[in-house]
């Protein structure tokens, strides 16, 4: 009987240990992903540049040019959807009204809630991250 006690208390703390190591990593993960999404274009860029320097296993010299490279290509990306812009919201907005026409009343009030939140979010991050300006050609 002394050994089923035992047992069960070492499987007991391997399965807590489990459960909790889980837990904490999620919570890292989730705050490291939450800091990159709201330090904007940046901060997405440099969470991108940490783990690809990470698993590579880059020098500091290396990790200072990866993250150079990595802004510049974020910044030509965002330049090149600017043209684009105004048929993507045309796009979301024709989304937004299909959705609208399947939900009921009580779903359409949960629904403006949701979309509200989340134009609010987008507004601000709008405003504190303007879309990048063209820079020269001799800049670097």
């Amino acid at each position: 009987m002394k050994n089923w006690k035992i047992i069960l208390t070492l499987v007991g703390a391997f399965v807590f240990g489990t459960l909790a190591g889980g837990l904490v990593t999620s919570r890292l993960y989730q705050n490291a992903i939450r800091k990159a999404v709201q330090g904007g274009p940046t901060g997405m860029a440099d969470l991108v540049a940490q783990r690809l320097g990470d698993r590579l296993r880059l020098n500091p010299e290396q990790r200072e040019k990866l993250a150079v490279i990595i802004r510049d290509g974020h910044r030509e990306m965002r330049q090149a959807r600017q043209p684009i812009d105004p048929q993507l919201a045309g796009a979301f907005a024709r989304s937004e009204s299909q959705i609208r026409a399947i939900l009921t009343t009580e779903q359409t009030k949960t629904f403006d809630l949701i979309m509200t939140d989340a134009k609010a979010r987008w507004t601000g991050w709008q405003e504190a991250n303007p879309p990048p300006q063209p820079q020269p050609a001799n800049y670097r």
